[in-house]
């Protein structure tokens, strides 16, 4: 099996991505899951977690269009999901206090 990773893409105005040299509200980041695997012989995307419980999380396909360009197509089944949760942590290095909040990419499977 081979390593399947997230490529996640956020947009939004309301938030700092923390690209010095890019304004724009887009950014795009890949995430390698512990157990997240591609098998190239079901062309699926499969976690599988650390009892070895193996679930399906996408079917990946070939499409050909109308110009012969090949693309992928790859189609959730529903049984993974992934969330985004904002974290307050709270830091004291003796002298003040620092407060600041996080996003954490959240990966669940049903």
């Amino acid at each position: 099996m081979g390593r399947a990773r997230l490529d996640l893409v956020f947009t939004s105005s309301s938030f700092e991505i923390g690209q010095d040299d890019d304004d724009s509200p887009y950014y795009e980041d890949q995430y390698l899951v512990t157990g997240l695997s591609y098998n190239a012989a079901t062309s699926q995307v499969i976690f599988t977690d650390t009892s070895g419980n193996a679930t399906v999380c996408a079917n990946v396909t070939t499409e050909t269009g109308f110009f012969g360009n090949k693309k992928t197509v790859v189609t959730v089944t529903g049984a993974c999901s992934i969330g985004l949760s904002k974290e307050t942590q709270v830091s004291d290095d003796g002298f003040n206090q620092t407060t600041t909040t996080d996003t954490a990419i959240l990966f669940n499977v049903k």
